[in-house]
């Protein structure tokens, strides 16, 4: 039986449970943008936890030259 455990363990390494009609090849495409979302938003927060820890707040300035896309995010 495949148990919760079992599946994201496939999952992980991309196995892909195949019904009828499933386009596997955009489902591999949504997982790579999922991850590469999550990817991006650990590295934002990394670098906003860097701002606060050397600016004592989470308050980036709109027009902060050291990473601007730290600011907008």
């Amino acid at each position: 039986m495949l148990t919760a455990e079992r599946i994201k363990r496939l999952e992980d390494m991309d196995f892909f449970f195949r019904a009828s009609g499933t386009d596997v090849q955009a489902e591999i495409e949504k997982k790579k943008k999922r991850e590469k979302g999550v990817q991006k938003w650990n590295q934002y927060f990394g670098q906003m936890c860097e701002y606060r820890t050397t600016n004592g707040n989470c308050l980036v300035p709109k027009k902060f030259k050291e990473n601007r896309a730290l600011a907008s995010w």
